[in-house]
C-alpha cells in the first residue's frame, strides 16, 4: 500500500455515499483528513487497519470481497455499487483482495461523523459552533 500524500478531489468525495449529500465546504474540510492510496495486485487495502480505523472506499480498479458467511463480491471503481464503503456494508468481511491495481481513498471513521453531523446540524437551522474549523479541531482532537 502506497500513501503519496495525494489527497482525493471534491468530485471523488462528492461520488461517495454518505458524502453525496455535504456542500463543497465540507467536501474541502473532509478531504484535508483523507487519504488517497495505490494498492499493488494481490495485496488486501484493509489489512493492518484496526477494524474502526476508518471507512475506505473504492475509486478505481476491481476489488474481491470475501465475507465471513462465505460469500463473495466483486466491486469495480467508479459503479454505484463502490459509492459505499466497502469495510462498512452488512456483512461482516473476512478480507479483501485487489483482483487488479486499486487506488482507495481512507477516511477517519470520527472525521466522517462529524462532518455528517454537523451538516445535519447547520441544515437544521441550529447553531453548532464554528463548523469552519471542523478538519482543525479533529486533528487536534485526534492527533491526525
Amino acid at each position: 500500500m502506497s500513501r503519496d500524500g495525494r489527497r482525493p478531489s471534491l468530485e471523488q468525495l462528492g461520488a461517495l455515499d454518505p458524502l453525496s449529500s455535504l456542500p463543497p465546504e465540507r467536501l474541502r474540510q473532509i478531504g484535508e483528513l483523507a487519504w488517497l492510496e495505490r494498492v499493488a495486485r494481490g495485496e488486501d487495502p484493509l489489512a493492518g487497519r484496526p477494524g474502526a480505523a476508518g471507512s475506505v472506499f473504492l475509486l478505481e480498479g476491481e476489488l474481491l470481497l470475501v465475507f465471513r458467511t462465505g460469500g463473495t463480491q466483486v466491486v469495480v471503481g467508479g459503479t454505484d455499487d463502490a459509492r459505499y464503503a466497502v469495510n462498512r456494508r452488512g456483512q461482516p468481511l473476512l478480507r479483501t483482495k485487489a483482483i487488479t491495481d486499486v487506488d482507495v481513498v481512507a477516511i477517519d471513521e470520527e472525521a466522517l461523523d462529524i462532518a455528517v453531523t454537523w451538516d445535519q446540524v447547520a441544515a437544521g437551522g441550529e447553531s453548532g459552533g464554528d463548523a469552519g474549523g471542523m478538519a482543525q479541531a479533529v486533528r487536534r482532537d485526534w492527533k491526525l
